[in-house]
């Protein structure tokens, strides 16, 4: 992996070498465990924007190298890349106090918000790995369900959680047939309630 990388960043352009060469060199001299491979990958996304289509190419030896050590891992941080990838026009929009107050919930409004921002660790801790991945897959891939979140937030951000709810359930009517673990427990609480108390 580390060779990979040097080849990779060898190939760069100095300017954009320099900017993550610093925290190659950590890297380099780490355990190369999975701890320290995620965290150059965050110090990649960190100095992403001009340098993005160079960096970018560092990430497939770093996800080789990391489904190596760990191929459960590895597929749950490459899913939560590609979902905040997705979501993050949609996530970014939801104002800071009502993320933080749905954050600080119970877990049904955590799992309300893992669900319509792509947040795939919540969506694990609260249905587990295997119906988190499969309805990862599908958030990935449907439209709807994009359009859904879209609605949520805008909604939320309105204050408007009678109309939250309403989206709620037309999330839960398309999906609780193929994802009854997710939208039985979507079902436990509206955003209205959560909201009032």
């Amino acid at each position: 992996m580390i060779n990979r990388l040097q080849d990779v960043l060898h190939d760069m352009p100095a300017k954009t070498r320099n900017v993550i060469m610093e925290d190659f060199t950590q890297l380099a001299s780490s355990k190369k465990d999975t701890k320290s491979i995620i965290k150059f990958f965050r110090d990649i996304n960190a100095q992403y924007g001009e340098h993005r289509a160079h960096l970018g190419r560092l990430k497939e030896p770093l996800m080789e190298g990391l489904a190596t050590i760990s191929p459960e891992l590895a597929k749950d941080f490459n899913m939560t890349n590609k979902l905040f990838q997705k979501y993050y026009n949609i996530s970014g929009k939801l104002k800071p106090n009502i993320a933080t107050r749905i954050l600080d919930a119970s877990t049904v409004p955590k799992i309300m918000y893992g669900t319509f921002t792509g947040n795939y660790p919540l969506i694990v801790e609260a249905v587990g790995e295997v119906a988190a991945r499969k309805f990862a897959s599908e958030m990935l891939t449907n439209p709807r369900l994009q359009d859904i979140s879209r609605k949520m937030v805008s909604a939320l951000n309105k204050g408007q959680f009678a109309v939250a709810d309403r989206i709620k359930d037309e999330y839960i009517r398309l999906l609780k047939d193929d994802y009854p673990e997710i939208t039985a427990e979507m079902q436990k609480e509206s955003f209205k309630e959560f909201i009032d108390n």
